[in-house]
């Protein structure tokens, strides 16, 4: 009897170690080496942009200084997107011949005011003026010379710069005035006026509202 006895209990202790050995076994990889699958939804991914850049088109024809300037063929890289903000728009197209023209215009409610013309330059005001003011416009060109001198940076000081037009896929700049070169006394004033017609290009929308 005792015999039975110790053999059954044998029998059931075999039974348990190998129900636990089984389990072991299915929790474990697979015996091919594979690992377990990771789905996206349960592992994190890194953002990419789905959105790829276009490659804008521009044409800036201008008179600075009674010279003529012309830009048709651009640096896609250093070339700024076209940054949208509540109260204006900024932005600086670069040429392959390291040109480049930058644009910025601030007003109250701007968006609603487009066709705008601004009449006020910052490069005329001093710093407390510009920081108060809230209607202002900058507009200045890069013409380098060899070697490059201060004087390159041409700036408008007096006159306007009026954005004609604004949609998704089309701007259309104009300026007119008087201009002054970058550390030059403003009694050495010249004129300048000129025309930028931006295509297709990159926007970053820096609005809030």
């Amino acid at each position: 009897m005792k015999r039975i006895l110790f053999g059954l209990h044998f029998f059931i202790v075999l039974s348990f170690t190998g129900l636990a050995l089984l389990s072991c076994n299915t929790n474990s990889k697979p015996e091919n080496g594979q690992q377990v699958k990771i789905t996206e939804s349960s592992s994190p991914v890194s953002a990419k942009k789905s959105k790829e850049r276009k490659q804008f088109t521009a044409l800036v024809e201008a008179q600075i200084g009674g010279k003529e300037l012309k830009m048709t063929s651009f640096d896609q890289a250093i070339s700024t997107d076209v940054v949208l903000l509540d109260n204006g728009i900024q932005f600086r197209i670069d040429d392959t011949n390291k040109q480049s023209l930058q644009v910025n215009m601030y007003a109250p409610q701007f968006a609603d005011k487009i066709p705008i013309s601004i009449s006020q330059q910052s490069a005329a005001l001093s710093a407390d003026e510009v920081s108060s003011s809230k209607t202002n416009s900058r507009l200045e060109v890069v013409i380098p010379s060899d070697p490059p001198v201060q004087g390159d940076t041409k700036i408008l000081y007096e006159g306007s710069v009026s954005l004609d037009e604004l949609t998704g896929s089309k701007l259309v700049v104009t300026f007119q005035g008087k201009g002054i070169s970058y550390g030059d006394n403003r009694k050495n004033l010249f004129p300048m006026h000129g025309k930028i017609v931006l295509e297709n290009f990159n926007v970053y929308d820096g609005r809030t509202k």
